[in-house]
This record gives C-alpha cells, structure tokens and sequence, in this order.
C-alpha cells in the first residue's frame, strides 16, 4: 500500500476514533446530566421527607400531649360533675331544713300569738280586780267613818258607851288594815300590769321577729331552689362535656397514632431516598471517572459537551448543600469568570464562535447561575430554607438557558 493511502487510512481511522469518543463522551455527559438533575430534584426531596418526618414527630408528641390533657380535663370534668351532684344534694337538704324551719317557725309564732292573747286575758283580769279593789278601798273608807262616829256617839254616851266604843276602836283598826292591805294590793297589780304590758311588747315585737325570720327563710328557700335548678343544669352540662371529652380523647389518641405512624414511614422513606441518592453519586463518580478519559477531546463540540457536565454537578452542589447533605459556603463557589466554563469563554478567540449568537447569550444566563447559587447558600446559612429554595429556582431556570445555549453552541460549531 503506497505511503499516502496509508496516511490517509490511518488519519481516516483517528477521526473514526474521535467520532466514536465524541459520541461516548456525549453519551457520559448526557448520563451525568440526567443523574445530578435527578439527584438534585431528589435532595430537595430528601430534605422534604425529613421536614415530614420531624414535623410528624412534633405533631404526635403535641397531639400525646393533647391527649394527656383531654384526659385531665375529663377526670376534671367527670369531678366536677360529682361535686355538682353533691352540690344538688346539699341544696336540697338545705331547702328541707329550710322548709322544717319554716315550719317551726310558725309553730313559734302561733304559740307567741297565743301566749300574748293569755297575756291579755291575764291583763283583763288584773284591771278586774283592780276595780274590786278598789270597791274594797272605797269600803274600807266607809267604814272608817262609821267607826269614827260610832267612837263619837259612845263618847257621848259616857258609860253606857264604853263596850261599843271598844268594837267602835275595833272597826276602825279592821278598817285601816283593810285599807292598807287593798292599797298594797292595787300597787302590786298596777306592777303586775305593768309588767304584764311590758311582756305582750316583747311577744309583739317576738311574733313581728319571728314573721320576718319566716319571710327571710321563705325568700332563702326560694333563692335556694333556684341555686338548685342551676346547679343541675350545670351537673348535666359537665356530664355532657365529660361524654365528649370522651370521645376527643379516643380520636386524638388516634389521631397520634396515624401521625406517629407517618413520621415512622417518613423517617424510613427518607433513610431510603438517602440510600439511593448514596448509589447515584456512587453511580455519578464512575461516570466522572469515564468522562476524565476523555477530556483530551478539544473540539469546541467536545468542550461544549463537558462543560455541561461541569455546570450540572455546580448546580448539585449548591442543591445538595441548601438540603444539608453537604457542608459549601458562598464563598467557597467561584464567579462566573473562574468555573471551567467561564474561564473557555473568556478565552475563546474563533471567529466562527464569537459571532454565533448561542455564544454571546451564553453569558448572562451563566452570571444569573454563579449569583443565584451564592446567594442560594447564604439564605441557607442565614436560616431561611425558603429563600434559599426561591434562589435555588431561579438558578436551575438559567442553569436549563446555559444547557441549551452550549448543546446549541457544540451542534451547530463543533
């Protein structure tokens, strides 16, 4: 074979070779691509699950204790109620009493009643006798002054007199003693009367006591039935209250079960995305160790090609620390001048690639990735996931403008 037909061959089977590791570094980088977009997706996943998880946990401990106090507060309820019956009896014995009392009352009222009306009778009797009294005293005046005359006219008569002014003397001492005693009598009846007046006050004033003790015993046994009334309308409430408290703490306590439960199957389905993530980027590390066999390729297409994979594992990166599996400050990332990518573009010097329009709206996408994933991470670093997430999306949207920007870029000026 002459020299030229064998250089031609032998050029002829390099560009095969080159054609076949192009198409198995596209192969590895669209591999790669799908993998960290998937292992992405699935660390904002994985740190979902865990949220579901502790928030889960959080739920069930709060509805156990939910729980716990509905207990407490039906125990409670379920006392109250008993001390509310208790209540109800004591007011009704206190409305018995109260009706004895009244009872007696009347009772004493009647006998006050009839002990004044004997005080009257006593009292007509007593000015009865004065009046006799005073019959005898008037007399015992009489006879006093009969006596005197006779004692006058035995005087007179000089001894023929003497044995009648004797019994004359007689009458008249008969006479004063009469008059003494009848007096004693009626000051001791005006005592008596006025002692017995004194007494009727006092069984007035007795009887008008006992008639309002009556009136205030009544009102009170009315007062009484109605705190008897609301008592066992509040007894029925709580034993209702207490039926339902019941019934709360039978579906809580299931309700802590179910969510018990989800936290349990979170928990598990969290440690199993974490295993499949694991094995992915066990999976990813060989497919970066293929694509390091083939970083010889310079071709713009080649390079295009690699710097996608480059750029999808930056974006994994930032997304696997925002979701805690990794540990990346702000800091550590590099602008969008010093990544692989950024620094190609800033060297390039092809005609051809500087005029194709793919290229020049490479940048601005590209600037939007490094910005958003910075700023992604010290939303994360400063605690808030939401933020962090909000910068996350905005980084993914022109994360997809530079994949498409540099598959347009290697097709079209490979």
């Amino acid at each position: 074979m002459p020299k030229d037909e064998l250089a031609v061959e032998i050029d002829d089977s390099k560009d095969d070779v080159t054609v076949i590791r192009l198409a198995q570094l596209k192969g590895l980088v669209g591999i790669s691509i799908e993998a960290n977009e998937a292992l992405s997706a699935i660390a904002v996943l994985t740190r979902d699950i865990n949220d579901v998880s502790h928030q889960s946990q959080s739920i069930a401990a709060a509805t156990e204790e939910m729980v716990a106090s509905v207990g407490t507060i039906s125990t409670s309820s379920e006392a109250a109620a008993a001390d509310a019956t208790s209540a109800s009896q004591a007011v009704e014995e206190g409305m018995s009493a109260a009706k004895q009392a009244v009872e007696t009352m009347q009772g004493i009222s009647g006998a006050v009643t009839d002990a004044a009306a004997q005080v009257d009778v006593l009292a007509d009797a007593s000015t009865e006798i004065g009046s006799i009294v005073a019959d005898i005293e008037a007399i015992a005046k009489q006879t006093n002054l009969l006596a005197l005359n006779a004692t006058i006219e035995a005087a007179r008569a000089g001894d023929a007199g003497k044995g009648f002014a004797v019994v004359a003397s007689e009458v008249k001492n008969l006479a004063n003693q009469t008059a003494k005693a009848t007096d004693d009598i009626r000051q001791r009846i005006e005592n008596l009367r006025t002692e017995m007046a004194k007494i009727v006050s006092s069984m007035e004033q007795g009887a008008r006591a006992v008639e309002d003790g009556q009136a205030v015993i009544e009102d009170t046994r009315g007062k009484m039935e109605q705190v008897s009334d609301r008592v066992n309308n509040v007894r029925t409430k709580m034993d209702e209250i207490s039926s339902v408290l019941a019934q709360q703490e039978e579906a809580s306590s299931e309700v802590a079960q179910g969510v018990s439960s989800i936290a349990k199957k979170a928990a598990s389905n969290a440690v199993e995305v974490n295993n499949v993530v694991d094995a992915m980027d066990r999976s990813d590390v060989l497919v970066q160790k293929g694509l390091s066999d083939l970083t010889d390729l310079k071709s713009n297409a080649a390079v295009c090609t690699i710097t996608r994979s480059d750029h999808v594992a930056f974006k994994k990166k930032v997304m696997e620390a925002i979701c805690g599996r990794t540990s990346l400050q702000a800091d550590d990332l590099p602008d969008h001048h010093n990544c692989r990518l950024g620094k190609w573009y800033d060297n390039v010097s092809e005609e051809r690639m500087l005029e194709h329009s793919a290229y020049r709206d490479l940048d601005s996408p590209h600037e939007r990735v490094h910005r958003h994933g910075k700023e992604a991470l010290r939303q994360y670093a400063n605690g808030d996931w939401e933020k962090a997430i909000e910068e996350a999306h905005k980084l993914d949207e022109a994360s997809h403008e530079v994949l498409d920007l540099l598959q347009k870029l290697g097709d079209e000026v490979p």
